[in-house]
Order: C-alpha cells, then structure tokens, then sequence
C-alpha cells in the first residue's frame, strides 16, 4: 500500500479488524503540519516506538518486525513528497494499517494488549451518505453525497424529468 493509498475514511470492519488484532498492539499518532517535516516528524516517532517496545518487553527480533514496515512506509512517503495534517499507525504482528487524518494530532505512541481507536472515531462519521431530491421546474435530480464526493444519480423514467412533462 502507498502513501495515497492509506485511508482517510475508517468503516466499521476497519475497526472490527483493530479489535481483533492480537498483542503488542502499537498506536501511534503523528502530526505533520509542514510539509517539509515528515522525515524529521516521522523518524522521531519510529524511535518513540522503539523505546515503548523495549518497555513492553518486546524481544528485539519481534522489535524489529514491527517496525520494518512502519520504516518502510517512512521511506515510501519522503520519496513520494507524501503528507497530510496527521496519520495514524496501528501495528500488531498480524496487522500494519495507518490513516490520514484532516485534523491536528498530538503526537503520541502506545504499546498495549488492544489499539486505542478513539483518535479514529471523528473518521467514522465521515463514512456517512445521504441523498438529496432536488426538484425544479425543468429538472427532477437525485444527488448521492458522501464526505469527499457528490454524484447525481440517473433515474430510470421513474419520475418525470421535469414538472411540465408532468
């Protein structure tokens, strides 16, 4: 997965598959208000997870397979001139996820038996979509909006185009 390709959305399985991950479950909260930061901002932080690691009591050969593919994503995002205002990681053995987070974030890193998945719950209602029924007089339209996107929907004739066919 590139940088791009993180999410910015977080859906309910996304959550279901962080509380189902098995320990040492690494959170980790960066911000990166600068984009001439993120080399800086984000090898601090891999150090921060080290530390913590070695506190938990993390061997240094799971150590290392934890952090490889943070140190990985690291180098993807300097070489792709990547950033956003915040990102997330969440790493456990058997999971490497992170989102891209629109809002400020204080910096933060905890090694723990769970993920701590309240700094995604603001990404959670943005996943919602509603409809909008715009009628006029020469134009009936069905507009689906989400968070980062609207489209007009087509009507198959179920309704009159517009209120003087009608």
């Amino acid at each position: 997965m590139t940088p791009r390709e993180a999410l910015d959305v977080v859906s309910f399985d996304d959550l279901r598959s962080l509380a189902e991950a098995r320990a040492p479950c690494i959170t980790a909260g960066i911000a990166i208000p600068d984009p001439l930061q993120p080399h800086a901002r984000i090898h601090n932080l891999i150090r921060a997870i080290e530390r913590h690691l070695k506190d938990a009591g993390v061997n240094s050969e799971e150590e290392f397979t934890l952090v490889q593919p943070i140190r990985t994503l690291a180098n993807a995002i300097e070489e792709e001139h990547d950033w956003s205002i915040g990102l997330i990681l969440y790493r456990s053995p058997d999971l490497f996820r992170y989102f891209w987070l629109r809002d400020t974030i204080e910096a933060f890193v905890t090694v723990s038996q769970t993920f701590r998945i309240r700094p995604l719950l603001s990404l959670v209602s943005r996943e919602q979509k509603f409809y909008v029924l715009a009628l006029s007089q020469k134009h009936t339209r069905l507009l689906l909006y989400t968070y980062q996107s609207q489209q007009e929907l087509q009507l198959r004739r179920l309704a009159p185009q517009s209120l003087l066919d009608e």
